[in-house]
């Protein structure tokens, strides 16, 4: 009867420090996985920022970081809270809008270098998150 109690409890533990041993491996694998996000995902933003990734699709972005199309997608918004397009569209909003208060370029000028498809596509971007147009906007910053 003593012997049974004591292997039973043995075997236990054996299995509780199997279980601690797997969730840890577990936890170190998916802090490895959130490292190589943080610094593919920090490479594509960089990218985003400066010209050549600008005229890059998803696709381009997700090959760069090894991941399909879809699972690049949903890691980068786990990681930045928006969507690629989103994000880059937000990127470019920011400096069509530096350009319209530095520069003397043509809005045209500004939407083909900022990659859109077109002035008037680029026109109902700026106005969805400036709440303006780029010509009012021009206008608006110049008179201050």
């Amino acid at each position: 009867l003593n012997y049974k109690p004591a292997m039973y409890f043995k075997s236990c533990c054996g299995y509780l420090l199997t279980l601690f041993s797997n969730i840890v491996h577990k936890k170190n694998e998916l802090n490895q996985k959130k490292c190589t996000y943080t610094k593919d995902f920090s490479h594509i933003i960089s990218l985003m920022n400066n010209s050549e990734g600008l005229h890059m699709n998803v696709d381009d972005y997700a090959k760069q970081c090894h991941l399909s199309k879809f699972r690049f997608i949903k890691n980068f918004k786990q990681y930045t809270g928006l969507p690629p397009i989103e994000y880059k569209n937000q990127i470019k909003i920011k400096k069509a809008q530096w350009f319209l208060n530095h520069t003397d370029l043509s809005i045209t000028e500004i939407s083909d270098l900022l990659g859109f498809k077109s002035t008037s596509y680029f026109s109902t971007m700026f106005k969805k998150h400036v709440h303006q147009s780029p010509k009012a906007f021009r206008e608006l910053s110049h008179s201050i």
